[in-house]
């Protein structure tokens, strides 16, 4: 388990908190604003998106996709540079029959997706994406829906695969 150390302080009447993040071998501080002194349940905190949506193919998006980079915004991506030290969504099937999996650090998820969106059964997020060609490849950024949008209710950022060929 990864413990990421933090102060308090206050200023003008307001409690920050100063959290040490090490992510990828850099570390960096968040500021968080107290905003309430109730605690909230998981299912409180949390944004669900709807996962109940019908399957409709794209023959574009189907087959293997293989991680290339993970950015903030669809701009920040150029290929041959990498953002990040590790990339931990690995890969993604598009299965024709609606089904997708996904390998995050050695493990397969299982998941659904529909034109437009790949459908996270187990957070109940619904993660938009598209392709873009640039230079002659195909490039899909999806967004990734983890913890820090699905109950901090930040703006998510996308990883970047390309077309594996067999």
């Amino acid at each position: 388990m990864i413990r990421n150390p933090y102060t308090l302080d206050s200023m003008d009447g307001d409690l920050y908190m100063f959290l040490e993040i090490r992510a990828d071998g850099k570390p960096y501080t968040k500021v968080l604003k107290k905003v309430s002194g109730r605690s909230y349940t998981i299912q409180e905190l949390r944004k669900a998106d709807d996962i109940d949506r019908p399957f409709l193919p794209d023959r574009e998006v189907m087959g293997s996709w293989k991680t290339v980079d993970f950015v903030s915004q669809a701009d920040d991506f150029s290929p041959g540079k990498s953002h990040v030290e590790k990339l931990w969504l690995e890969r993604v099937d598009f299965c024709p029959d609606g089904t997708a999996v996904r390998r995050y650090d050695g493990e397969d998820w299982n998941d659904r997706w529909t034109k437009g969106c790949l459908l996270d059964l187990k957070k109940s997020a619904a993660s938009a994406y598209f392709i873009r060609r640039i230079d002659g490849r195909e490039y899909l950024f999806l967004e990734w829906k983890m913890g820090n949008v699905v109950y901090g209710g930040l703006k998510p950022e996308l990883y970047v695969f390309e077309r594996l060929r067999f």
